[in-house]
């Protein structure tokens, strides 16, 4: 071959005369392209997630207000029945006050009336007495009893509310963990 039908340095030709497109710049465009699209991808992914666990935060709030408004009635109805179990006892202890004055005053007349008298009515009065400081020894206790397994109950259910917000702060976190398992998979996998 001659020196002049060599082909000189420089640009490309194609077979009609017209430069050659140089693909370099192409492919890097569209490999710059699907890098920012990959990108644009787990950033939307990653604002999808951070949604999810906003709604599952909301969610859980929600059932926590829930929670709360209900101690909150449960609290209300025992400080009721305890003002209401005052007010019988109250009630109770007046009763059997003007009972006792009654009694008294029944007495009384039974002595002017007669000594032997005074004497049997006042064992049987007594023995009234008795029974009555009784029952209400026995209401008391049976009150006392209902507030002990009150305060019980709102203890077993403060512990249960405790656990549940222990399951759900470990379930929280291992929602997170996975996350950032499958995010680093996923960066892993970026070519």
């Amino acid at each position: 071959m001659t020196d002049e039908a060599r082909p000189k340095a420089g640009m490309g030709v194609d077979a009609g005369g017209g430069p050659v497109v140089d693909p370099t710049k192409n492919v890097l465009d569209l490999v710059a392209a699907g890098m920012e699209r990959q990108d644009n991808l787990r950033a939307a992914q990653a604002e999808l997630f951070m949604g999810q666990l906003k709604g599952l935060r909301d969610l859980i709030e929600a059932k926590f207000d829930g929670i709360d408004r209900e101690f909150a009635l449960i609290e209300s109805r025992r400080i009721e029945q305890k003002n209401d179990t005052k007010t019988a006892v109250d009630a109770a202890l007046s009763a059997a006050e003007r009972a006792v004055r009654e009694q008294a005053a029944a007495s009384e007349k039974a002595i002017i009336k007669s000594e032997t008298s005074v004497a049997e009515q006042s064992r049987q009065q007594a023995q009234t007495f008795s029974a009555q400081l009784r029952g209400v020894e026995a209401t008391l206790s049976d009150t006392k009893e209902r507030l002990g397994a009150l305060a019980t109950q709102q203890q077993t259910k403060a512990d249960s509310r405790s656990e549940t917000r222990l399951d759900v702060g470990m379930l929280v976190g291992i929602i997170g963990m996975a996350a950032a398992v499958i995010m680093v998979v996923i960066v892993m996998m970026k070519p």
